[in-house]
């Protein structure tokens, strides 16, 4: 009786184990391309909440500066590794009469259960 109770106890255990190892951070390529959608609308406002914790002040600032523009950006490639991803994004960027080309990298981490922006260039 204690074996089978101990039999099941242990397979429990592992289930959930199993489980908690392989369940991590989803494919980032989706909220890549949201946070995308949001930057080429211009609704900078509505980036707040993907923005991650340790860089939130200083992106903040930058979106604000950033806002007196537009942006046409197109989704590149996408590496993702554990927790950190990075993300390329082409383009341009018009404030005013200039125009300028776009090609860097975003830094994304998994936070929060969701990707969020850490970085604006790497």
């Amino acid at each position: 009786m204690v074996a089978a109770l101990l039999g099941v106890l242990l397979t429990g255990a592992t289930t959930g184990g199993y489980l908690v190892f392989l369940t991590g951070p989803e494919d980032p390529g989706p909220a890549a391309a949201d946070l995308l959608d949001k930057i080429n609308g211009g609704r900078f406002g509505a980036l707040e909440r993907e923005l991650c914790a340790a860089n939130r002040a200083k992106l903040l600032r930058q979106l604000e500066q950033l806002s007196a523009g537009e942006f046409d950006l197109t989704l590149g490639e996408i590496s993702a590794r554990g927790d950190h991803a990075t993300v390329r994004v082409t383009g341009t960027y018009s404030a005013g009469s200039a125009s300028y080309p776009v090609d860097q990298e975003l830094g994304l981490r998994w936070e929060e259960e969701r990707w969020k922006v850490c970085d604006l260039a790497r």
